[in-house]
Order: C-alpha cells, then sequence, then structure tokens
C-alpha cells in the first residue's frame, strides 16, 4: 500500500450528526490535509456501532476500509460474545476522549445537578443514552444513581442510535440526556439544552466551563468515551505500519486540531502497546461495570 496514492473508506457507525459520525468526518478531512489520501465517508448504522464493525470484520487484510471505534466496541462484544470484538478486527489508534454531559431541556424542572440527584432518589426521571444500553454512558448513568442510593434497574433508560437523536428527545421521551459533551454544544448555543453536570476528570473551557464535574460535588462519575480507529483483521504489517503513520500525521494536521477545540475533545494519540494497555485497561473496566448493570454475570 502506498500512503499517498490510495484511497480509504471510513465508517461511522452513527448516523450523520452522530458522535462517530463527528470523528469519522473531522478524520477524514485530516487525512486528506496531511497526506493526500482520498477519504470516502460512510454511515452504516446499528447495534452502536456494531453494524459497521461487523462490515470490517468480514474484509480481511483489507487496508482501505477503516471505522472508528467507539467504547461500545468494547462493552458490545462483552455483552454478546456474537458481536464484533477488538480480537476480530485491527486495533490502530486510539485518538481522543470525549467528556459526557448530563444535559435536560432548557425549560426543564430539573435546574441543576442536585435536582437531578433528588429525581432520580424520587425515580422520576427518565433517561436516554447514545448509542447502546450497556455503554459508557449508561455505565454513567449507574455511577451517579448508585451515589443516592438507587439501583440502575430501578432507573428508566432507553438508547437511541445517536446523541442527537437522544437530545432530540428531551422534554418529549425523556428528562435526562447523557451523551458526549461535543453533542450538546449547538443545542446550547440555540437556547434548547441546558448541561447540569459532566462526567469529565477536567473542567472544560467555552459554553460547556460553568457546567460543574460530578467529581466536583462528591460523585464518583468520571467516566469519557473515546475515539479511535480499527481496520479489519489480517492486515499485513507494512499495511499496518502505512496506516499508524498516516494517523500519525493526521492529528497533527490543522482540521484535526481545529476540531478537538471545537468539539471539546481531549487529545489522547495512542499507538502500538500504548493503546493495547489502554484497551486492556478499559474492558476490565467495563467487564466489572456491566456486572454492576445486570448484564453480565460476575
Amino acid at each position: 500500500m502506498q500512503i499517498a496514492t490510495h484511497r480509504i473508506e471510513l465508517v461511522a457507525g452513527t448516523p450523520p450528526g452522530g458522535g462517530q459520525d463527528r470523528a469519522a468526518r473531522a478524520l477524514a478531512a485530516a487525512i486528506e490535509s496531511s497526506s493526500a489520501v482520498e477519504v470516502t465517508v460512510s454511515n452504516v448504522v446499528g447495534r452502536g456501532g456494531g453494524a459497521a464493525w461487523e462490515t470490517l470484520r468480514s474484509r480481511r487484510g483489507d487496508p482501505t476500509f477503516l471505522s472508528v471505534s467507539s467504547p461500545t466496541l468494547l462493552s458490545n462484544h462483552l455483552h454478546d460474545p456474537e458481536e464484533p470484538g477488538l480480537a476480530d478486527l485491527t486495533h490502530l489508534a486510539m485518538l481522543c476522549t470525549e467528556p459526557l454531559a448530563f444535559a435536560v431541556a432548557a425549560d426543564s424542572v430539573i435546574a441543576s445537578a442536585s435536582d437531578l440527584l433528588a429525581g432520580l432518589r424520587a425515580g422520576s426521571v427518565r433517561v436516554v443514552v447514545a448509542t447502546a444500553l450497556g455503554n459508557i454512558n449508561h455505565m454513567a448513568v449507574a455511577d451517579v444513581a448508585a451515589h443516592v442510593g438507587v439501583p440502575i434497574e430501578a432507573v428508566p433508560v432507553a438508547a437511541f442510535g445517536s446523541a442527537r437523536e437522544a437530545v432530540s428527545s428531551l422534554g418529549v421521551d425523556a428528562d435526562l440526556a447523557v451523551v458526549s459533551a461535543a453533542s450538546t454544544l449547538d443545542v446550547i448555543a440555540r437556547g434548547q439544552v441546558r448541561a447540569v453536570a459532566l462526567a469529565s476528570p477536567d473542567r472544560l473551557t467555552g459554553a460547556l466551563a460553568p457546567v460543574p464535574l460530578w467529581t466536583e460535588l462528591g460523585v464518583d462519575a468520571a467516566r469519557s468515551t473515546w475515539r479511535g480507529v480499527v481496520a479489519p483483521p489480517g492486515l499485513a504489517p507494512a499495511d499496518r505500519r502505512d496506516l499508524e503513520l498516516l494517523l500519525t500525521r493526521a492529528v497533527t494536521a490543522p482540521p484535526w486540531q481545529d476540531a478537538i477545540v471545537r468539539h471539546a475533545w481531549v487529545p489522547m494519540l495512542l499507538l502500538g502497546s500504548d493503546a493495547e494497555t489502554f484497551i486492556s485497561s478499559e474492558t476490565e473496566s467495563m467487564r466489572t461495570s456491566l456486572v454492576r448493570l445486570g448484564m453480565l454475570d460476575g
């Protein structure tokens, strides 16, 4: 494979505007800018990204077919071993993390994190997450519910195929959406949504700067989603090295750096053994959380 001449199809497992799609389009622009490679973004939606990763699993050895990864790749497979997992694919890199926002409609009676905790305690909060039950968003809900002594099974939680759909349901089908912070920025700017708390290790800037962290409020909920890149299984070593170089160039390019700022992402380029160590730690953390959710046997 010659980086300077080949084409890549980059598959996103969420609809246009969803979290995986947003990362895919930013990455496509960065690759084209930094390596003169033509990138086509396609959306293969379903199962929180599982349908997209399934297409990769069937393209063994093809270095021109990539997909954005997310924590749901791990949680899907842990919950259902028939779902594609990292062992079925080639894990190329981690690119960034995305803090999670706990968001409500602008006119919601939930005006603060304290109101939200009271509502969860009273059983009056309907929750939606993106993009699948059992994923990192659902786990963050469980963290907060546990703080007020409520088992997650007692909290009505539904999953939408994308963060955009989840946020759109606020005030109609749901009282709270737990989604990537980036998915709330445009609707916050339009005055339609408010973020009452962030599951993030650090304060954010811009429109989300005033929003408190759960950890600042004494709640042990500091989870973030993440975005990486996976390829089909069975890549030739030379192809893998080329793709890692391609991604290393891309994350330094202006389109990706602009996206980091615009979407409140936290950069985190990990390749090779560093990426594998991160994924191993994440897998064990998710295994524990899925047991807590009642979705996996202990």
